[in-house]
C-alpha cells in the first residue's frame, strides 16, 4: 500500500487512540497535515462535439517500480457539487519496468455550462480538499481553500479557440529550414492569423505574443511552431500535409492539431 494510505493508517491510530481518552468536552482532533503526494493538472478532451470534456490529468511526486502504474480515481456530481476521490495507486498487472510516476485521468462528466461549482478532491478518507471549479466560455480556473497531498501545475486552463490549427516542424539543416519556412508559407495561403490570450492551453502554451510552447514537442533541437485559425476545406489541408510529408528527409518532423482532435 502507498505512503499516503500509510498516512490514512497513522491518523486513524491517532483518532483513535486519542478519542478513547477524550471526555466529553474536549475541542475535535485535527488530522495532520498531509504531504504533498499528487500533482494534478487540468485538461481538455477535444472531440467533434463543441462542448469538449474536462479532465483532471494526475501524476504521483514519486517514481514507481513500473512504466504503467495508474492511479484509480472517482468521480461524482450532485448539481454544482464535483467530487474527485483518489483511491489508490495500482500495480499493473504486466509490469513495464521502468521509473515513472503513476498516472491518472479524471473525466468531469456534464461540467460544460458556464458558473462556479463546489469542487472537492479527496484522498481515500484522509484529507478532503475544497475549492470552486469556476467554468467560462474562454477558460477554466481552480482556486483551492486547501491543498493538503495534492498541487496543481496549472491553475487556468485556457479553451482551444474554434477552428484553431496548431504544430511544430523540426529541421537540422539549411535545405529543412527552407522546406519548413516554406510550408508555413503555402499554409498561410488558406488560414488566417489567430490571435490568443497568453496563457496555458493544454496543448500548448502562449507566453507572449511571439513564444509559442506545443506540448510534446521535441526539446534541444531547431523547431518552427505555428497557431492559425483554419475554417476551409479539409481536403486543402490535407493535401499540404501530405506535400509535406513527401519532402520531409531525415530530421524533419511535424505534428499538426486540430481543435476537433485531429492529429497529422
Amino acid at each position: 500500500m502507498r505512503q499516503y494510505l500509510n498516512w490514512f493508517w497513522c491518523a486513524s491510530v491517532l483518532v483513535f487512540a486519542l478519542g478513547s481518552c477524550a471526555v466529553e468536552d474536549d475541542p475535535p482532533i485535527n488530522i495532520p497535515f498531509v504531504e504533498q503526494e499528487f500533482v494534478l493538472n487540468l485538461w481538455e478532451d477535444l472531440t467533434d462535439d463543441p462542448n469538449n470534456v474536462l479532465e483532471i490529468k494526475l501524476l504521483t511526486v514519486a517514481n514507481e517500480p513500473c512504466l504503467n502504474t495508474t492511479i484509480l480515481t472517482e468521480f461524482s456530481r450532485s448539481n454544482q457539487d464535483l467530487k474527485v476521490t483518489l483511491f489508490d495507486i495500482l500495480d499493473p498487472e504486466n509490469c513495464v519496468v521502468g521509473e515513472a510516476p503513476a498516472q491518472g485521468s479524471q473525466a468531469l462528466g456534464g461540467v460544460t455550462e458556464t458558473g462556479v461549482y463546489q469542487l472537492e478532491i479527496e484522498l481515500k478518507d484522509l484529507v478532503t480538499n475544497t475549492g470552486q471549479l469556476t467554468v467560462q466560455p474562454d477558460y477554466y480556473e481552480v482556486e483551492m481553500s486547501e491543498s493538503s497531498g495534492i498541487s496543481w501545475t496549472h491553475q487556468r486552463l485556457y479553451r482551444i479557440p474554434k477552428n484553431a490549427l496548431w504544430g511544430f516542424i523540426t529541421y537540422t539543416n539549411g535545405e529543412q529550414q527552407s522546406l519548413a519556412a516554406n510550408w508555413l508559407n503555402e499554409l498561410a495561403d488558406f488560414t488566417s492569423f489567430l490571435e490568443v490570450e497568453p496563457g496555458y492551453y493544454g496543448y500548448f502554451n502562449r507566453t507572449d505574443a511571439t513564444e509559442l510552447t506545443i506540448t510534446g514537442a521535441p526539446e534541444l533541437v531547431d523547431q518552427v511552431t505555428f497557431l492559425v485559425e483554419f475554417d476551409g476545406q479539409m481536403a486543402t489541408l490535407e493535401s499540404a500535409v501530405a506535400d509535406l510529408q513527401a519532402q520531409a528527409t531525415e530530421g524533419l518532423e511535424f505534428r499538426i492539431f486540430d481543435d476537433k482532435g485531429n492529429v497529422w
